[in-house]
């Protein structure tokens, strides 16, 4: 595609990409420097050819709406690895190729100057590609530096130095090959296939002043039509253009009896099944990453002895997602709007375990705060396990905080004296059962004393101002007392710890308990509505006063 159609890009830095690295259970069995005439008494090869073009360094899957992306590298990768290796199963040998405009366009595309997608290109295999007008976009050194990067051959019939009137030397396979870059001959099976690079003659307008300085672009016809002769009796001839449609059918009208399948590129083009301009089957597999295209070829002898063999060809185009998607959208659909709202803004992440030294989490500190803010509570407890993932820092999505808290537990006030309080926290220390999180109090224990003996104190916190549901600033410890055995207190907690869950029976022994109808999801959203930018809590809850393991054991 043209500058003016497209635009260009700009870049700010190398980004490294992660690639694929998966490798395939079956070999590729195509020989890549093979030179064999036509086996001698074959009957029937049947061959797939998977394409694409137009890739402009999509390395990442393109947002297209709300909510769903389309493409990216990766997923295109291993969409033509299953397809390669099903193909190869099936007794029948692949070629994989490209029709150019392969890394201009995107951050990491520019950013490398190409090399990202090369070496992508270079694990999956590629057979050849045709050179494109984007790959001048930084100057023939850089297309040079690629060719030389690229562990298959770069293609371009008609791309001739000004000086000399060669083309150039990088292309082709750089080792002595007798087509030097205007072709490739392979042998695939019993097949000599053909593979003839031509880009657009148009070059000049469609690229930047001086970015193709000391090149010119011969008419495809004109050249294609010498390039046939000198690839002499291949089985299969495939032309790999960046011409853009139009120029390919004239090509395909020009010739119908010397070639048989055109893969294209440059217009943007989206040919499901591929177009037949007579026996000639041109394709195109649309742009950016978001699919490939498949040409399933079959390929006979000719009925006499000199006249070229049959070939049956049809094409599809395969896109990077399953069909386990229409499935799933009109869910995903219902459900987006709302999980995609956001619900709090953090400081910092907050961890779904321990810090080093410390027995509480960020996390359940959060819970168990915002507990005790909206139970209007003297204490409040939360089973850790209760929490399954940390949130992030900045943006919170409601759907981090339901993955946070997926349970439906709802927040429950109760009354419980001190006895009863030391009861269940010193049944918690000694059989190291699912660990607590408590707000409201410190705990001072020794892990290393005999069981019954491992609560050493509970100290009760007081607030200044009086926590409220709702209040803007966090409240401002202001002293301590010891734990009354005698008194009663109001604890805030969820009904699943007060039903006595994870083996936390002593809950069940209050009183005056009082089932609220809010979620913890619900209490916590509520809590941080009010708390721009929550930092996590300092206040030590446990502490341990001899050194020893974490009484959770993990």
């Amino acid at each position: 595609m043209s500058q003016r159609q497209e635009g260009r890009g700009s870049w700010c830095g190398l980004l490294a990409v992660a690639l694929i690295g998966v490798p395939l259970a079956v070999l590729l069995g195509v020989s890549t420097e093979a030179r064999a005439p036509l086996t001698k008494g074959w009957t029937e090869q049947a061959l797939t050819i998977l394409h694409t073009n137009d890739l402009h360094g999509q390395v990442h899957p393109r947002e297209e709406g709300a909510r769903s992306e389309r493409g990216g590298l990766l997923a295109l990768g291993r969409a033509i690895r299953a397809e390669r290796e099903a193909s190869l199963l099936a007794g029948r040998p692949v070629l994989l190729l490209d029709a150019g405009d392969f890394f201009q366009g995107t951050l990491e595309g520019d950013g490398s100057r190409g090399a990202v997608v090369v070496d992508w290109m270079n694990k999956l295999r590629y057979d050849a590609v045709t050179v494109g007008n984007h790959e001048f976009d930084f100057g023939p050194s850089v297309m040079t530096d690629l060719a030389r990067r690229a562990e298959f051959p770069f293609l371009g019939a008609n791309i001739r130095s000004e000086v000399t009137g060669q083309i150039p030397a990088w292309l082709g396979s750089q080792k002595g090959d007798p087509l030097d870059g205007s072709a490739v001959i392979r042998q695939v099976g019993a097949l000599k296939v053909a593979i003839i690079g031509l880009t657009t003659s148009d070059m000049k307008r469609v690229t930047a002043q001086g970015r193709t300085e000391g090149l010119s672009f011969q008419p495809e016809i004109e050249v294609l039509e010498k390039v046939l002769e000198r690839v002499g009796e291949a089985d299969l001839r495939v032309v790999l253009t960046h011409c853009g449609l139009e120029t390919d059918r004239a090509l395909a009208e020009r010739f119908q009896t010397q070639i048989d399948v055109i893969v294209g590129g440059h217009s943007h083009t989206r040919l499901e099944a591929g177009e037949r301009v007579g026996r000639v089957l041109i394709v195109q597999a649309w742009k950016q990453s978001r699919c490939f295209g498949k040409v399933e070829l079959r390929v006979t002898p000719g009925p006499r002895p000199g006249e070229r063999p049959r070939v049956e060809a049809e094409s599809s185009l395969i896109g990077t997602s399953s069909d386990l998607e229409a499935v799933l959208e009109p869910h995903l659909e219902q459900i987006g709007p709302e999980a995609n709202r956001v619900v709090a803004e953090l400081g910092e992440r907050l961890s779904v375990r321990p810090a080093p030294g410390r027995h509480s989490s960020a996390l359940g500190d959060l819970v168990v705060d915002a507990l005790l803010s909206e139970g209007e509570a003297d204490l409040a407890f939360h089973n850790r396990y209760g929490t399954r993932t940390s949130l992030p820092a900045g943006k919170v999505l409601y759907r981090h905080l339901y993955e946070t808290l997926p349970f439906d537990n709802r927040l429950v006030t109760l009354t419980l004296t001190g006895a009863q309080i030391e009861g269940l926290v010193s049944a918690y220390l000694d059989e190291t059962s699912a660990p607590l999180e408590i707000s409201g109090a410190t705990v001072e224990f020794n892990p290393k004393n005999p069981k019954g003996q491992r609560l050493l104190s509970i100290r009760v916190l007081e607030f200044k101002p009086k926590i409220r549901p709702g209040q803007r600033e966090p409240s401002r410890v202001v002293g301590s007392s010891p734990l009354d055995p005698q008194r009663t207190y109001r604890v805030a907690t969820h009904d699943f710890l007060a039903n006595g869950g994870d083996g936390h029976v002593g809950f069940k022994e209050a009183t005056k308990r009082e089932d609220h109808k809010l979620t913890l999801r619900e209490v916590v959203e509520r809590y941080l509505s009010t708390r721009e930018g929550y930092l996590p809590s300092t206040q030590q809850r446990w502490v341990r006063i001899a050194p020893a393991e974490s009484p959770d054991g993990r």
